[in-house]
């Protein structure tokens, strides 16, 4: 099953593995009242440091929190003036370097976590010098994903090409269903995650213009994006685990299983149903199937099926949890 990622490299996963300060540039624009009364004075903010990200951003939200709404965004190496830290949501689980906590409140208002920049504090320490915020944060807005709804949007559609994607006929559609079936969940398109960009420099495939975007129609692309800003989580998971890590509906199983091993995810299902107890199923494009076990190949051995670590020696799996 060949996704169209490989086309385009591999993405860079964001790392918080190196951290080294650069000199300040000026404030960051002035958003308005996000916490209490509005930004903190410049007279307060610690500068010298810097974003560590990859090359899809960083979102900045309204709280400190992967809940909060998105409210502006930075780019790797963009210089920030931090007002001071406060503790919010982990992020960081299943990727390189240590979880952390720790939220920036930057001098603008805008809340950004701690993980991606060149800060020296590590999990959940704060960093010496840096003030603590000394205001209690907004109420976190209730989650907007609807898990059945986009579950059963999946389970309608698992045979057929609602978008009348050319990946479809490709046998190359597995990710641009799961982006409908977020959608149908209640997740709202952007300029970088929609199948109708005419942006040659965002798009999975030449020949779909208007078309999908590799954060739409790419695996790889397509968890970077929703890690990156806040709509998943992602961890991985044991194949003896049966529960794949907690999986809910409307949760996304990813697969690293196409030779070389080699951390890009190559393939993604829908969590759809469960077998019995907390053991998911998954429906999903590319082959079109519904309800498979999530590490069952049904395909294998001619069609009697295998078990997914038996036909893709050395395969990994891992659990993007819908958090927002």
């Amino acid at each position: 099953m060949s996704h169209l990622l490989r086309h385009h490299g591999a993405p860079t996963t964001p790392r918080r593995l190196r951290r080294r300060l650069i000199r300040s540039s000026a404030l960051l624009a002035a958003l308005g009242a996000v916490w209490g009364v509005g930004g903190i004075p410049s007279a307060q903010a610690v500068t010298g440091y810097h974003v560590v990200v990859g090359s899809a951003g960083l979102s900045a939200r309204s709280g400190p929190g992967t809940n909060y709404g998105v409210v502006g965004h930075l780019v790797n190496g963009q210089a920030i003036d931090i007002g001071c830290q406060t503790k919010g949501t982990l992020v960081g689980v299943g990727l390189p370097g240590t979880p952390t906590d720790v939220w920036d409140q930057l001098t603008n208002g805008w809340f950004i976590t701690d993980y991606y920049t060149s800060t020296t504090g590590i999990g959940g320490a704060f960093t010496p010098g840096i003030p603590q915020c000394g205001t209690a944060p907004p109420p976190a807005p209730q989650p907007i994903y609807n898990r059945l709804g986009a579950a059963a949007w999946a389970i309608r559609n698992y045979d057929l090409n609602p978008n009348g994607s050319p990946f479809y006929r490709l046998n190359e559609d597995c990710t641009n269903f799961v982006s409908q079936a977020l959608q149908a969940g209640g997740f709202t398109k952007t300029s970088d995650w929609t199948d109708r960009s005419s942006d040659s420099s965002k798009l999975a495939a030449w020949y779909w213009n208007p078309g999908g975007t590799k954060t739409w129609a790419s695996a790889d692309y397509f968890k970077n994006y929703v890690v990156n800003t806040g709509i998943a989580t992602i961890k991985e998971v044991s194949w003896s685990d049966n529960t794949a890590g907690g999986a809910q509906y409307g949760d996304v199983i990813g697969y690293d299983w196409n030779q070389p091993i080699d951390g890009i995810l190559d393939h993604l299902a829908i969590v759809t149903g469960f077998a019995s107890g907390a053991n998911p199923n998954v429906s999903q494009h590319s082959p079109q199937r519904l309800d498979r076990y999530w590490s069952w190949d049904p395909g294998a051995k001619n069609g009697l099926g295998d078990w997914i670590q038996s036909s893709h020696p050395g395969a990994r799996v891992y659990l993007l949890h819908i958090i927002k």
